[in-house]
């Protein structure tokens, strides 16, 4: 068995609205500080759609190709029964 980390759409946050971006903007990160603004975020959006990233990994994600898919994570089978 192996796990695989849900990751989120860039192109489906640029969907979004300034309102739900500002919301969520303290979850996004540029040296080291919280971004304030939705004007920020789909700023840092643009340059990872930029750099081929379709998709943000899960922060637990340690495995995941160029476009930000997680690849998967062997995990111990579990026994129903």
């Amino acid at each position: 068995m192996r796990r695989i980390h849900i990751a989120t759409s860039v192109r489906g946050l640029m969907a979004q609205s300034d309102y739900h971006l500002q919301e969520i903007a303290p979850n996004f990160y540029a040296d080291g500080k919280p971004l304030k603004t939705a004007k920020q975020v789909r700023a840092a959006l643009q340059e990872m759609l930029d750099e081929g990233m379709e998709w943000i990994p899960d922060v637990n994600c340690d495995n995941y190709d160029s476009t930000g898919r997680c690849l998967g994570h062997p995990c111990k089978e579990e026994h129903n029964g």
